[in-house]
């Protein structure tokens, strides 16, 4: 039943969200374009292509978080109208088990976190891509031979690939940990008999403030005890040593709320 539910979910959001991720993609193609010709040589020398370039660059990270705010809102509004509001006494009907629905719309949540994730990371690399590639191909591919081979014969290139690959990981798990803590919350605010909404908004800054402390005392925590310890580690070792601890703490974090949002949903279950 589980499969089921998962591609009824799909179905009932894969609409705006794909919307998003490829708005989020071709923002990057637009915005590599814009700066390519905005930062040409022709214009470059002028002083409006400065202001275009200030303006373009502000456009696009206002674009970008608005972006990422609609999707995270999108995905916490449908999980609580499609399990807590009117909706929720069809959703329950259905010949499930509670932890297989609740769980079936946090799957399907973190799922599209992660596309969004990686639009994100694709929106990026296009507009790299398109500001520095060069027109000829025969170029390009020998800049990527020659990418290649740095790889490949560098020992240094395996540590930057790894923190390349342990940024994203970063990243991806803090952005899902984020998205469950808001569920988590609004699983929590339905154990108000009234005011249910206030009461998740309440336990979202009172896990945001238990959260930061926690995770202000895994990042710095021992560099105030003993500092000493950190005296013989280069700055990268000590920037993936505190990516893997990201790690940990997101995956920790997002059993907890994941498990605590299911538990909630079978022992309390209110949708008066």
């Amino acid at each position: 039943m589980l499969g089921t539910l998962l591609k009824h979910e799909f179905k009932n959001t894969w609409m705006v969200m794909t919307l998003t991720c490829a708005v989020t993609i071709f923002l990057g193609i637009v915005g590599g374009l814009f700066f390519r010709i905005v930062a040409s040589p022709e214009l470059i020398e002028k002083d409006f292509s400065v202001i275009f370039i200030t303006l373009g660059v502000s456009g696009i990270i206002i674009l970008l978080t608005s972006l990422n705010m609609i999707a995270t809102i999108y995905l916490v509004v449908h999980y609580y109208k499609n399990l807590y509001t009117s909706q929720g006494y069809l959703t329950f009907t259905l010949p499930a088990t509670i932890t297989e629905v609740v769980s079936s719309r946090m799957i399907v949540a973190c799922i599209w976190s992660l596309a969004f994730s990686l639009s994100m990371g694709l929106c990026i690399l296009f507009g790299t891509l398109i500001i520095g590639t060069l027109p000829d191909l025969d170029e390009l591919r020998e800049v990527l031979l020659e990418i290649y081979k740095q790889l490949l014969y560098d020992p240094e290139s395996v540590n930057i690939i790894w923190g390349i690959i342990e940024f994203t990981v970063t990243i991806i798990l803090g952005n899902i940990s984020k998205l469950l803590t808001y569920f988590f919350c609004i699983s929590i605010g339905q154990l108000w008999s009234k005011h249910k909404i206030l009461g998740a908004v309440l336990c979202y800054f009172g896990t945001s403030f238990v959260l930061g402390i926690i995770s202000t005392s895994i990042s710095f925590g021992r560099m105030f005890l003993y500092p000493d310890s950190y005296s013989d580690i280069d700055s990268y070792g000590l920037l993936t040593h505190s990516m893997s601890k990201g790690i940990i703490y997101s995956i920790v974090t997002i059993i907890i709320f994941w498990v605590a949002s299911v538990v909630t949903a079978n022992k309390r279950l209110n949708l008066d």
